[in-house]
């Protein structure tokens, strides 16, 4: 399966031309190897287009747990 992740070549846009190896935890897109970001907190794999949002996610469950204590 082909990564899902649009790139930028000479001004015009494509599909990256390597073979998937995963999928985003987030928005479910192919990902290959250069373009598969792991989560340093759960070491899920996600997009650039997903990682900030995803590392949020992990800001606010952790700033719920401090809140409990």
């Amino acid at each position: 399966m082909p990564c899902e992740i649009t790139v930028y070549l000479t001004g015009e846009s494509t599909l990256c031309p390597h073979a998937a190896l995963t999928q985003c935890a987030d928005c479910r897109a192919e990902l290959c190897q250069a373009h598969a970001i792991e989560c340093e907190v759960c070491r899920m794999y996600v997009c650039g287009d997903c990682i900030i949002e995803h590392r949020f996610s992990h800001d606010q469950a952790e700033q719920k747990l401090r809140a409990r204590a």
